[in-house]
């Protein structure tokens, strides 16, 4: 796999675990590592979508779409992504833990 790549998917998944991490004057509580554990897994799919999963052109899109659902399914039960619509319509939102529609978070307008 190209090094861009993995470092672009690198550095989406350090803006999520930014927070977390300790300093000489921060500490992290030990109740927040474990609300992390919990949606670790479907941080690195949000990650990989939009590093990896968004190089492809349309028909590469439909085809990652399919296969990483399956892949999800079969490899990672605990990552609870909708089956409607395709991954590139969703984000993950670390408050309620759980994928969104792009769409729903801006009604407003």
């Amino acid at each position: 796999m190209n090094n861009n790549l993995i470092q672009s998917q690198m550095r989406l998944i350090m803006c999520f675990l930014r927070p977390y991490e300790e300093t000489d004057v921060k500490r992290i509580a030990e109740e927040d590592l474990q609300a992390l554990e919990c949606v670790i897994e479907s941080l690195f799919v949000f990650t990989l979508i939009w590093s990896i999963g968004c190089t492809g052109d349309y028909d590469g899109r439909v085809k990652f779409d399919s296969y990483l659902k399956d892949k999800i399914k079969e490899i990672s039960p605990s990552v609870n992504f909708p089956s409607e619509g395709t991954i590139y319509e969703y984000e993950f939102n670390i408050q309620t833990k759980s994928f969104i529609k792009w769409s729903d978070r801006n009604t407003g307008f």
